[in-house]
């Protein structure tokens, strides 16, 4: 496979400063310099060999102050204070390659939180003590519950919460492995039950949604199954359910219901399914069937050779870590889906994390026709500034998420199924207005302190008047690239103008740092990774 040959190495800096910003949030001078002593395979490593339960997090979470954001991210029951808990995330972990995968998957087999709350809001807000003519249910249905439930009208939002938070780390602690098994966890999991209403679907009323959007948008890609297929896959899942009891107080848990299954065998993909009753075994067997299934669709020539899945799935992996253009039919998906496919060392196949591996570690992706191509999403071009310049907005759960939201990218809740646009949809006038704005919020005094800007002397800049210090530190920690002479000379200019106005020159060298921030995270460059 001449595309994902080995890198022969060794690794540079610009490498391995590409390697950082797609595989994470970017890297440090340093960190880089350490990649590139790494080598190819080790940098890699680096990245992606993480432990995908890392207590180390949940710790620094929990030791925070309960003062401010803290607060609300230790205990998430909003959508705002659980944005927060992840974004803290983003910013302190120390496998930013996980964070990277989990916001992959959140765009491709994304719930959008509203949508959730909605539903949940609808049931569990009115209590269930029969003191309330808008409960779901009353005392009659009660069945002797001892604490019976009391209106709360934000009841629902906890457990939205509770819900899109157990399925974030299901994505954190699972995106790695083997994304068949990935796909049945996900069927199952509470938050996907509600969103695609699959807790809905039974025999005697199925509910299509999830049987096509797993098809759809999760593994095979639109032309590869048929209508007919959507019917029975949705047969198959009937019985795949949320235990919402009013006579539980609404535990909303997963549970398998068998009286709602639907009887019989089931035709998907030309391959018959039997009934079964055992609990999920026809979910399972389905899954594995879409997962392999070679539909020799026509879309590319790979489709008569190659599951469906493999290509659609390799395809969207490509296009969020090299190059959001790359098209379908490009020999380099037909490559990527051969190796996704096919069995790995650890035992199975669609194993995402050693294809990932051969993605990264190819002379493929190091071609310098795919560096500084994609657009950072809202996530990247703020977690890469903090964690690069060892900035902290802490207002984690306020006005970061706000800002996102305002750049196009509220998290956990994007604004359908079929989760962001990508590329060049995320820099249009109002986003990129909005990025800017949060560069000048960081380039203040309450988050590029004083403390800050004076600690880059001696380090990174000879001392106050050392205004070619000053961009080139900027440079080397956001752009990592050549900066366009033009920016050089605008920025040459701009410092010299405070050097040249009123006040100390300790105020003014303040001034010029943090002008300086603002202004590079500005410039076209840093909008790319």
């Amino acid at each position: 496979m001449p595309l994902l040959d080995p890198h022969p190495g060794p690794l540079t800096e610009a490498e391995a400063a590409h390697l950082a910003r797609r595989a994470g949030f970017g890297a440090t001078p340093s960190e880089i310099t350490a990649l590139t002593g790494a080598g190819v395979a080790g940098a890699v490593s680096s990245f992606i060999d993480y432990n995908p339960i890392d207590p180390a997090i949940d710790n620094q979470i929990d030791a925070l102050p309960d003062t401010g954001d803290n607060v609300l991210i230790k205990n998430p029951e909003t959508k705002r204070a659980l944005q927060g808990w992840w974004l803290y995330r983003l910013r302190h972990t120390s496998s930013p390659f996980q964070e990277q995968l989990t916001l992959f998957l959140h765009d491709m087999v994304t719930t959008e939180w509203d949508k959730i709350s909605q539903d949940l809001g609808d049931r569990v807000n009115p209590g269930n003590d029969g003191t309330n003519e808008d409960q779901f249910c009353g005392p009659a249905d009660l069945d002797g519950v001892d604490e019976p439930l009391p209106p709360d009208d934000t009841r629902g939002d906890r457990w939205t919460a509770r819900l899109v938070k157990e399925q974030n780390t299901l994505y954190r602690e699972n995106a790695h492995g083997s994304y068949t098994e990935f796909l049945k966890l996900i069927t199952r999991n509470v938050a996907m039950l509600f969103y695609l209403d699959n807790k809905d679907n039974r025999a005697s009323g199925q509910q299509e949604n999830y049987s096509r959007e797993i098809m759809e948008l999760f593994s095979m890609g639109v032309g590869n199954y048929s209508e007919q297929d959507v019917v029975e896959l949705a047969k198959v899942f009937t019985g795949e359910t949320v235990d919402d009891a009013c006579a539980r107080n609404f535990p909303l848990l997963y549970e398998w219901d068998g009286t709602i299954h639907s009887a019989g065998s089931k035709l998907v993909l030309g391959t018959t399914i039997p009934f079964s009753a055992t609990p999920g075994q026809e979910t399972d067997q389905a899954i594995d069937l879409v997962m392999s299934t070679v539909t020799n669709s026509g879309i590319t020539p790979a489709h008569a050779t190659l599951p469906a899945a493999s290509i659609f799935l390799s395809w969207r992996m490509l296009t969020w870590f090299l190059s959001e253009s790359i098209p379908m039919d490009d020999p380099a998906v037909e490559e990527l889906a051969t190796v996704f496919s096919s069995v790995s060392g650890n035992g199975y196949a669609y194993d995402v994390r050693e294809t990932l591996r051969t993605l990264f570690e190819s002379q493929l992706f190091y071609d310098p026709q795919y560096r500084n191509i994609m657009y950072k999403h809202p996530v990247d071009y703020t977690m890469m500034a903090m964690r690069n310049l060892g900035l902290e907005d802490t207002l984690y759960a306020s006005r970061i998420p706000s800002r996102l939201n305002d750049m196009g990218m509220d998290i956990l809740d994007p604004s359908d199924v079929n989760g962001w646009d990508n590329g060049g949809s995320w820099v249009y006038s109002g986003a990129l207005i909005a990025r800017f704005n949060y560069s000048n919020t960081l380039s203040t005094s309450s988050i590029a302190t004083n403390a800050w800007c004076d600690s880059l002397i001696p380090a990174h800049v000879a001392n106050q008047t050392d205004n070619a210090g000053i961009i080139e530190f900027f440079r080397s920690h956001l752009i990592q690239d050549t900066l366009r002479a033009e920016h050089v000379t605008e920025l040459t200019n701009f410092l010299a103008a405070i050097d040249a106005g009123a006040g100390s020159q300790t105020a003014k060298y303040r001034r010029k740092v943090r002008g300086c921030l603002h202004t590079m995270m500005a410039v076209p460059e840093y909008q790319l990774k």
